[in-house]
């Protein structure tokens, strides 16, 4: 559990401050981190942020929330690397 919470402090902090791309990041970090630890059901980690994506993103350009899945992303494999050390 720290893990995802390191994650998702990694990708609020990096991410842009702009409305929802904060959210967006912390999602996937926390998607992603999960997905790791719990590899049986990483694809449904993922469909929980597709769905986060789809019920808020309207309003936001895809290109702020294809950027804030990206931070993400970046630091939740950071986060994963170093816990495979």
């Amino acid at each position: 559990l720290a893990l995802v919470h390191v994650a998702m402090h990694d990708a609020w902090m990096r991410a842009p401050n702009l409305p929802m791309a904060r959210r967006f990041a912390l999602s996937q970090a926390a998607a992603d981190v999960l997905g790791y630890l719990y590899p049986a059901e990483e694809d449904a980690f993922q469909r929980i942020v597709d769905q986060l994506v789809d019920r808020l993103g309207e309003g936001t350009p895809p290109l702020d929330i294809t950027l804030a899945q990206r931070v993400g992303r970046q630091a939740a494999n950071q986060v994963i690397a170093r816990a495979e050390q």
